[in-house]
């Protein structure tokens, strides 16, 4: 009898094939599992879902397979449903969220309150307060009930445009109805009284919270010292540094508008295992180009979860003679092991002394080059070279030195670089035409 895959086989292998990018071949699979009537499951949709969302940045994929969903004899769940809902609102694609949300019932979903709360989310956006409290008149209708996430996301969107008074008034009438404040309600009112620069209105905000047993996270304690900074209370901002408690980790908040070194904390309580987590090392980088090489970095850009942690990873790729330039971590330590192959490596040290420290480094050796200092690696073999690396920050940075020298934009002088380098200036404008490869 034929073998027949199952839906386990089936996840495993479109997993991989997205994370490759390789959506064609999902495709595909997709095709033979309805021809041989495999029976799939709204989890595994929702996976899929989710990678054409997240991983493919394909919005109109995901929602042509939820519409798909039941000639695989499968009906969405409302999790499943909620999911595009979302993913349309977050990425503004309006227009077509009403046309979903309208395909409910024929999608056999019966709405609740989280479907609610993305429409009105959706509305706060798009700066249409009054259809968003009007939605809110509807869910009793619906037989649903508001909840803190409803009330919060209307509240945010008041005090975003300075309504903050409203904005109290909604915070009184979830008291009334007696729905449990959450820290994330607390945190939408101290921001908007620390913008309105009522910073000790905020204080005594906070002391309510901890009095109702709703406990401050870092998303609290931001916005209480960006209000001091905003004064330029600087000695309060000190103090109330030292009375802010310390956490597990934290996750970098990418959409947080505070500019520091760096990123700000994400709310701990709303970190996600996926905020820990990177796919796609065991893939080799392409290294067709001119050198021969490729980095896959994985630092607090592709990884939240680093931030602060002070480290970061990376594959490095080397085709036969391939090389990784001479460059140096401005913010890091490098220290890496040949998982494959043979290697030429080796560092520059400072002025005057300039001497240069190398190495050949085979399968399982390993060697670190020192923060700062120029450095490169070179695969004199004849076939492929792996190598992974670790470096002492969760943001390293790069500077390869043929690049910055000669393809800084706008150029540097070339008669700079004339004098730099004992060059005619032709000789320089020749190398500035070039194409330089970053690391």
């Amino acid at each position: 009898m034929d073998y027949k895959p199952s839906e386990a086989l089936y996840s495993l292998i479109i997993d991989k094939l997205a994370y490759a990018r390789r959506f064609n071949e999902v495709e595909d699979l997709l095709k033979r599992a309805k021809n041989e009537n495999c029976r799939l499951s709204d989890e595994f949709f929702y996976r899929l879902i989710k990678m054409y969302g997240n991983v493919a940045n394909h919005p109109e994929k995901a929602i042509e397979t939820l519409r798909n969903m039941p000639s695989f004899h499968c009906w969405p769940s409302v999790k499943t449903f909620n999911y595009v809902l979302n993913m349309l609102v977050c990425t503004r694609q309006y227009e077509i969220v009403h046309e979903i949300y309208m395909s409910a019932s024929k999608l056999g979903i019966t709405v609740d309150t989280c479907c609610f709360n993305i429409l009105i989310k959706g509305l706060c956006q798009h700066n249409r307060l009054g259809a968003a409290f009007a939605l809110l008149h509807e869910l009793p209708k619906q037989g649903l009930e508001p909840n803190a996430t409803t009330y919060s996301t209307l509240m945010h969107s008041l005090c975003k445009n300075g309504r903050l008074d409203e904005a109290f008034e909604v915070y009184k009438r979830m008291e009334n109805e007696g729905i449990d404040l959450d820290t994330v309600t607390f945190n939408v009112l101290i921001s908007g009284l620390c913008r309105q620069g009522r910073v000790d209105e905020g204080l005594n905000l906070l002391k309510e919270m901890k009095l109702k047993g709703c406990y401050p996270n870092s998303g609290t304690y931001e916005a209480l010292l960006c209000g001091f900074l905003g004064k330029k209370q600087f000695v309060k901002a000190k103090d109330f540094m030292e009375f802010m408690p310390l956490q597990d980790f934290c996750v970098a908040d990418k959409n947080s508008p505070i500019f520091v070194n760096g990123f700000v904390c994400k709310d701990p309580n709303l970190a996600t295992p996926e905020d820990f987590f990177f796919p796609g090392l065991d893939m080799p980088g392409n290294t067709m180009n001119k050198v021969g090489s490729n980095v896959t970095l994985v630092s607090v850009a592709q990884l939240p979860g680093l931030n602060t942690l002070g480290i970061s990873i990376a594959r490095i790729d080397f085709a036969p003679n391939g090389l990784n330039p001479p460059h140096t971590h401005p913010r890091a330590t490098e220290i890496l092991t040949v998982l494959e192959g043979t290697l030429c490596v080796g560092f520059v040290t400072s002025n005057p002394d300039n001497k240069l420290f190398a190495k050949v480094l085979n399968t399982g050796d390993v060697f670190v080059f020192p923060e700062g200092l120029i450095h490169f690696q070179f695969n004199p073999a004849a076939s492929s070279a792996v190598v992974l690396s670790g470096l002492s920050s969760q943001n390293p940075g790069v500077i390869t030195i043929a690049n910055a020298v000669f393809g800084s934009k706008p150029p540097i002088s070339d008669e700079v670089l004339a004098k730099a380098f004992q060059l005619d200036k032709s000789t320089v404008d020749w190398l500035q035409a070039q194409f330089w490869v970053n690391n």
